[in-house]
């Protein structure tokens, strides 16, 4: 059992309020990077930083760890050098342009991920949820495909509809049902 669904049985807006406290966290923390900064250097700054998270994990590397030391040292490396480019742009601008910017990397990361691997998912599942609980789905299809239900089975289900193009909307469509 995940701890989503043990969460969502015992409070379904405890997942909400820990998302919005992780977003708070986050955000404020471009503007207290950018109070730092006034005073501390951008590499001074990092070096404390990646300090900080080095001594609140070297109890991992005890035993079996020190193998992750290999493979980590090089994501360590693109990570320093991605802070490094972050936290200079904080210093240069005001820390929300800064957070916007880097939070559309959320919004590009699939595309890129898309147009890297000549992949493009057919249809992406939305799901209304009621009580913290998915009472009915659809699929979000490329356009100009639509979803279409094929006539058979729950109309709350995405797995009842197809995305058709505009050609081949031949499949009957749900039911007329009111809320």
């Amino acid at each position: 059992m995940g701890i989503r669904r043990v969460l969502v049985g015992r409070n379904p807006w405890l997942i909400d309020a820990m998302l919005l406290m992780v977003a708070i966290i986050w955000g404020s923390s471009y503007a207290v990077a950018k109070q730092a900064l006034l005073f501390y250097p951008v590499l001074g700054f990092l070096a404390v930083r990646f300090g900080l998270t080095f001594v609140l994990l070297a109890p991992q590397l005890r035993g079996d760890g020190w193998r992750a030391v290999g493979p980590g040292l090089p994501l360590g490396l693109v990570m320093l050098g991605i802070f490094l480019c972050e936290t200079w742009g904080v210093m240069l601008t005001s820390a929300s342009k800064a957070a916007f910017l880097i939070s559309l990397c959320v919004v590009f990361t699939p595309l890129v991920e898309w147009v890297e691997k000549v992949t493009v998912p057919s249809a992406i599942r939305a799901e209304r949820h009621v009580d913290g609980k998915a009472d009915r789905s659809r699929p979000l299809c490329p356009h100009p495909q639509a979803a279409r239900y094929k006539g058979a089975g729950s109309t709350d289900d995405a797995a009842n509809f197809a995305c058709l193009s505009p050609d081949s909307l031949s499949l009957t469509r749900p039911p007329l049902r009111s809320n």
